[in-house]
């Protein structure tokens, strides 16, 4: 065999072991790549996360909301009352009317008991209440009637407390104003981590949002890489299939070539 015809069957084979390499690569790589797009596909989106609701602490604030706690939390004086005016009540406040007037009965009824011949004026108690309600960051109707609900149960505990308090000194007796600051501090810091809480689980939703936004975007990387790796792949094919039978049509020729020469002879 001539030294040309040997060296165009060596790049030949190579040629033939490169288009296999490359179709077997190719097949693998869309094999891969159309198998993450399937995983992708099969995430579900993300749901908007619960929110925590203050009334679902309620009880256990009602627990930690007590006289006794109270007076274990009480620490040096009790700072002045305040005399601003509070302003306007809007249209939610207005609805608490009546709960508002049971608290300040309650209280006063306290008072009286606690520290007579004390005649608190209800209407006084009232606005005391409100302001309160002022200085507390209500986010919705659900936590002032959160507010409101444990107030009330404190102001029972603390009208049933009246006439125990006035068997004591004066001045160990339970201030009522320094109570309704303390609730009020305790409720603000409850609904501050109420707050916080939610707000943790937007930004974690958030997250997962973008997560899998971005899980979408690779999908549809992956799936314009298993089209390409596919294309590579049926064109590897192609052209394997081409030099198998260009290599037989060869054999063909030179053995054809070979007979005509033998009968010749």
């Amino acid at each position: 065999m001539p030294i040309e015809d040997r060296i165009e069957n060596l790049y030949l084979k190579v040629w033939r072991a490169v288009v296999l390499c490359v179709a077997t690569a190719a097949l693998a790589a869309a094999v891969f790549a159309s198998a993450a797009a399937i995983n992708g596909l099969l995430v579900e989106p993300p749901h908007p996360p619960a929110e925590l609701k203050p009334e679902e602490g309620d009880e256990t604030l009602r627990q930690t909301l007590t006289l006794q706690r109270f007076s274990l939390a009480e620490r040096g004086a009790s700072p002045p009352w305040p005399t601003d005016n509070p302003g306007p009540r809007s249209d939610g406040e207005a609805a608490t009317d009546e709960t508002l007037r049971r608290i300040a009965h309650n209280i006063d009824k306290y008072v009286k008991a606690a520290f007579p011949p004390s005649s608190p004026v209800p209407q006084s108690t009232e606005w005391a209440i409100s302001y309160l309600m002022k200085r507390i960051e209500f986010k919705n109707d659900a936590e002032r009637r959160f507010y409101l609900t444990t107030l009330e149960s404190l102001s029972e505990q603390l009208a049933r407390a009246g006439p125990e308090q006035a068997q004591l000194p004066e001045e160990r007796r339970i201030d009522a104003h320094r109570v309704l600051r303390w609730h009020a501090e305790n409720v603000q810091h409850a609904l501050n981590g109420v707050h916080y809480e939610n707000e943790k689980l937007q930004k974690a939703y958030q997250q997962r949002v973008s997560d899998y936004t971005n899980r979408n975007t690779r999908i549809i990387g992956y799936i314009s890489v298993a089209v390409g790796a596919l294309a590579i792949f049926v064109f590897s094919i192609f052209l394997f299939v081409i030099i198998r039978i260009e290599r037989d049509l060869r054999t063909m020729a030179i053995a054809s070539v070979a007979t005509t020469r033998r009968l010749e002879s």
